[in-house]
């Protein structure tokens, strides 16, 4: 999943598929790689503290911050938190959680996986895979002109060479 709305998709269906509208994701001091998010407070200090839970309630996502220089956690909602990187973390850190059951699952929906698989399904498979690049969708749109072009012009090279001028994508 390379889009933070991908992302928190899958963390909505995570936590929705196993039951739950929050997980705490523990002890920072104790978790292989703690995400760490930067905030700000109502006079635009910023702090980088550790996310500790994920909150999801409407299929709006929430994740709670150990504020360190604080005597209390903060809460941020989703739009506050606007980095890639933190939320693949968090996703990582809820299917972390949630394998300590010993069971791997799917990184999309949570659902338990059996024997080699890495999606509990096609739909799940497709949902996680990167987006074609304007490049590669260029690339793939030409082919399918150029086939028809040969088809259309019916070895006329005179236009064949006029619809390709006309209708291939400048790459």
């Amino acid at each position: 999943m390379d889009n933070i709305s991908n992302i928190m998709a899958a963390i909505v269906a995570i936590l929705k598929n196993n039951g739950l509208t929050e997980l705490s994701l523990g002890d920072y001091a104790e978790q292989d790689d703690p995400t760490f998010i930067i905030w700000f407070d109502n006079d635009g200090t910023p702090y980088d503290d550790p996310a500790i839970k994920v909150i999801v309630e409407n299929s709006e996502i929430s994740v709670e911050l150990e504020a360190r220089d604080f005597s209390n956690n903060v809460t941020l909602q989703a739009y506050e938190i606007d980095r890639l990187e933190w939320w693949q973390g968090l996703h990582t850190g809820v299917l972390g959680i949630l394998e300590k059951d010993g069971k791997r699952r799917c990184p999309v929906c949570g659902k338990p996986l059996r024997a080699r698989q890495k999606y509990c399904s096609e739909t799940c498979r497709k949902f996680a895979m990167p987006q074609p690049t304007p490049q590669e969708i260029a690339e793939l749109a030409n082919k399918r002109i150029q086939k028809l072009i040969a088809r259309i012009a019916q070895g006329n090279r005179k236009l064949r060479a006029e619809l390709i001028e006309k209708y291939i994508v400048k790459l």
